[in-house]
């Protein structure tokens, strides 16, 4: 849960706009399937190539796999933007932490969260 909720809050650090925050999760969502599937295809297609080593069928797939990463890392940094910094608050911590809690939608999350 210590990166769970860091990173389904995301799309609040990314857009406060709730049909963007929609579309961005969207994306985000698509984007994990098709990993998992290129995973699957790129061990099939491997295991049929080479069939008798396992081992350079895991080497393969890892370097494509390490490839499209870096890829899809640099159009991250290149193609998000930041949000426009807001003016500081200076509302205690004590006094946030009470009121996150006070949510209840949001403690019943935390509980979901907890292994």
């Amino acid at each position: 849960s210590g990166t769970v909720i860091p990173y389904d809050a995301l799309g609040m650090e990314l857009t406060s706009d709730y049909k963007e925050r929609s579309s961005l999760f969207g994306v985000k969502t698509a984007f994990m399937f098709a990993g998992y599937l290129l995973q699957i295809v790129l061990g099939v297609a491997f295991a049929v190539l080479f069939a008798n080593n396992v081992l350079t069928q895991i080497s393969y797939v890892s370097w494509v796999l390490a490839a499209v990463g870096l890829v899809n890392y640099a159009s991250l940094l290149c193609g998000i933007g930041e949000r426009p910094m807001l003016e500081k608050d200076s509302t205690p911590i004590v006094s946030v932490v009470k009121e996150m809690l006070h949510n209840r939608p949001y403690r019943i999350y935390l509980l979901l969260k907890v292994p």
